[in-house]
């Protein structure tokens, strides 16, 4: 068969005119001009694509550029502000500013000025010693305040620091025995940063006066409040006798958020770039096991690993490489190894909140897509640090649908929800001590998930969160009908009748106050409406 086409081809070529070979020969000059001209047309699609994607880069910059601000625009009136506030206290103070023309997102300014406020009064109040006492101690007869501005690791680093008395970090440690809210044992393993912690405590301070001034400690926790509602974080170092610094780390803009792109389970995510404390490539033979744990070494300390994808709940990711793809990440105490299946680089993300309606999904902050088009889930360090703990603790990933409705379990379990770490964590400890398993919940969206993902006996609640607030929370509950049972206490430092008949009417259960925390009171009332853990 083969060998009759090679004879009609041959038969064909010898039968071809002069005319046929010559139009030939003319298609084929005209293909070869059409496909110069192709290449011509593709260099110049491609040089207009060039052209485009830095034309579309240069006007993102001029709108991120049109946002930013001074530091300085939010500075205003508040040297006259401390001179004037030392003057009514009987001392001369001097504030100074370093690096005011930092630019930062007019957004994060808004923000910022009540912070600044209250620090910078509280150094005139609290730090700044009166004249004669400053000379007796061998000090320039004027307190000096200085603020200082910069860029560090794509944050905006601010430092508020007064050359005063400082904070006796003693006098925190026997504030807290005094209250009920340590015993002395415990507080004398608190770390002084530790005790610090304790001044961002709502209601919290070490000073016997009230003045118009400062309101016993009341505001520390509203400033902690308002640099975590932008994504920052605030952190207090002391010298007694020397002075005070409060140093803020603010993320530059709200809108634009500097990220790692990893990949967990063949999808891309991200973290915030400022969260990640270094990536490792570690070698399988490398790891250890530290009670049940497995661990690397990192700068001389023990890093514990988990899978990114176990945190997440997704499937197994690539377990067969030769090295494991470590994500540093660390919380206030405690530092975690994340391992992913690969690290892709740096990329400059454009945030896309979440809507609204879908409430705080777990251990996810927001979402974005990347220059071809792709969907990247921007995780939340803080709540992927929680449930790490969780994970490690063996309490993580409860699914409703497996627990028996008639099956009690051995001790109630109750939500702890409060935007304060250390109201948070004393809660929890004065309900441990009394025999009931305690969940923790950094904010209302955070307790909501919770609600989701486990079953409680008691909903603990503070009103005043960020997020969710607690009447919201409430409401939530109570228009769940599998939640609609669950009893809620609301935690308040307001204890007007107008805000105690607000959160009645939202659908608490009960209405008690901070204040009650340290007293038997509260436990009467989580007794009232739970009963007695089983023995």
């Amino acid at each position: 068969l083969l060998g009759g086409h090679l004879e009609r081809l041959r038969a064909l070529d010898d039968d071809m005119s002069d005319w046929a070979r010559s139009t030939l020969r003319d298609a084929l000059a005209e293909l070869d001009r059409s496909q110069d001209v192709m290449s011509l047309r593709l260099g110049e699609i491609e040089e207009y694509a060039r052209l485009s994607l830095g034309l579309s880069e240069r006007l993102y910059h001029e709108v991120l550029e049109s946002r930013m601000r001074p530091l300085n625009d939010g500075l205003r009136g508040f040297k006259r502000a401390v001179r004037d506030l030392g003057r009514a206290l009987d001392k001369t103070v001097h504030l100074e500013f370093d690096g005011e023309d930092t630019q930062v997102d007019r957004d994060v300014l808004e923000r910022l000025e009540a912070p600044f406020d209250h620090l910078l009064r509280n150094a005139v109040d609290h730090g700044i010693e009166p004249s004669a006492e400053r000379i007796a101690r061998g000090k320039p007869a004027a307190g000096l305040i200085r603020l200082s501005a910069g860029h560090r690791a794509g944050m905006l680093a601010v430092r508020i620091e007064d050359d005063g008395g400082g904070i006796d970090v003693e006098r925190i440690r026997q504030k807290l025995i005094d209250r009920g809210i340590a015993t002395e044992e415990v507080s004398r393993g608190l770390s002084d940063e530790d005790l610090l912690d304790y001044l961002f405590m709502a209601g919290f301070s070490t000073s016997s006066d009230v003045t118009e001034v400062s309101g016993r400690g009341v505001g520390l926790d509203v400033v902690r409040e308002s640099v975590g509602a932008v994504g920052g974080s605030i952190h207090v170092a002391t010298r007694l006798g020397e002075g005070t610094t409060f140093q803020l780390e603010l993320p530059l803009t709200l809108s634009v958020v500097r990220t790692l792109l990893v990949r967990i389970s063949g999808q891309g995510y991200a973290l915030p770039l400022a969260r990640v404390e270094q990536v490792l490539k570690v070698d399988h033979d490398d790891t250890f096991t530290i009670q049940n744990h497995l661990c690397c070494e990192w700068n001389g300390r023990n890093v514990g690993l988990v899978q990114a994808d176990r945190v997440l709940d997704l499937p197994a990711g690539d377990a067969g490489t030769a090295q494991l793809n470590v994500v540093c990440v660390a919380d206030r105490s405690t530092r975690y190894g994340i391992c992913v299946d690969e690290v892709i680089g740096e990329q400059d993300l454009v945030v896309r909140p979440i809507d609204h309606r879908l409430g705080k999904v777990a251990d996810v902050s927001a979402a974005a897509t990347t220059a071809d088009g792709s969907l990247v889930i921007i995780l939340d360090v803080d709540d992927m640090t929680r449930s790490i703990a969780r994970l490690r603790a063996g309490g993580a990933h409860t699914d409703p649908q497996l627990e028996r409705p008639g099956l009690s379990l051995l001790r109630p379990r109750v939500l702890v929800a409060d935007d304060s770490p250390p109201v948070r964590e004393l809660e929890a400890r004065k309900l441990e001590q009394a025999g009931y398993e305690v969940v923790m919940a950094a904010d209302g969206e955070e307790a909501w998930a919770q609600l989701a993902a486990s079953r409680f006996d008691l909903l603990v609640s503070d009103v005043d969160m960020p997020k969710l607030n607690g009447f919201e929370l409430v409401e939530r509950v109570k228009a769940t009908p599998r939640l609609v049972d669950l009893p809620v206490m609301l935690v308040s430092y307001n204890d007007t009748d107008d805000y105690r008949r607000e959160g009645l009417a939202h659908g608490a259960d009960r209405y008690v106050t901070k204040s009650e925390i340290t007293t038997g009171r509260w436990l009467d009332s989580v007794l009232d409406l739970i009963g007695q853990p089983s023995p």
